[in-house]
């Protein structure tokens, strides 16, 4: 299985939409929801072969596509840093143990920001006692209430923000709850938050050759519409358009 999207918003609607009713089978309505709010836009989830012709599809009519699996990449294939280093040639990444990632400043190639949401739940059992009329009335008084058990679920959301950097065929990430940030020494921020942006604009000065994007800010937050986490799937059309 394969998704089809588009990195940019088609600069004709109409023709993508007609792409997509003729070899998507999107109603004009769906079609239009699909390419509705800000891009990178995942317009279909299909079997390989009809994703890949439906990609064509829409570059035969102009418009930017790519189709990629739905396994994309994810941290289990990234370094996921506990600490970091500003060496004078490169970025390096250490991890709770193993190796640690040297990323040369002139082959990164592109730096991502964005929040990644977790989200959990949790049930409870509230029970209450309530006056029952009928009740009483059936056994004279000698009950007058019943319990009425009820189950109440909290859904939780927990905001994390990141920093995805990618070069030379390898990807690393940082995260606010993960990494320790004093290797920052005088330069160290007063919070998390700010520690990530420091981080973030140093690697944009020393690999000023690398694309910067932050949009998974905001699209971190928005729910694909079909399986998968939005974070890596927008994360792989990124690195890939």
């Amino acid at each position: 299985m394969k998704f089809v999207a588009l990195p940019k918003a088609p600069a004709n609607v109409d023709a993508a939409v007609k792409v997509l009713r003729e070899l998507a089978g999107h109603v004009p309505a769906e079609a239009r929801m699909r390419l509705a709010g800000e891009a990178p836009f995942i317009v279909a989830r299909l079997d390989d072969d009809a994703a890949d012709a439906l990609a064509e599809g829409l570059r035969a009519a102009g418009i930017a596509a790519l189709a990629l699996d739905v396994e994309v990449p994810t941290d289990e294939s990234r370094m996921v840093a506990r600490s970091f280093e500003f060496a004078p040639d490169a970025f390096v990444l250490l991890p709770r143990s193993g190796e640690p990632l040297r990323m040369p400043y002139g082959e990164i190639d592109l730096i991502l920001r964005g929040v990644r949401v977790h989200r959990g739940s949790s049930t409870r059992v509230e029970s209450k006692r309530r006056l029952d009329i009928g009740r009483a009335l059936l056994t004279q008084g000698l009950m007058v209430t019943k319990v009425e058990k009820k189950e109440i679920v909290t859904r939780t959301e927990n905001p994390e923000h990141f920093i995805l950097v990618f070069g030379g065929g390898e990807a690393g990430a940082l995260y606010e709850e993960e990494v320790v940030f004093q290797s920052l020494g005088k330069d160290l921020q007063p919070s998390r938050l700010a520690n990530l942006g420091f981080i973030t604009e140093k690697l944009r000065r020393l690999a000023p050759q690398a694309r910067y994007d932050d949009r998974l800010l905001r699209l971190g937050r928005r729910p694909l519409p079909f399986e998968g986490d939005p974070v890596d799937v927008v994360a792989e059309i990124l690195r890939r358009s």
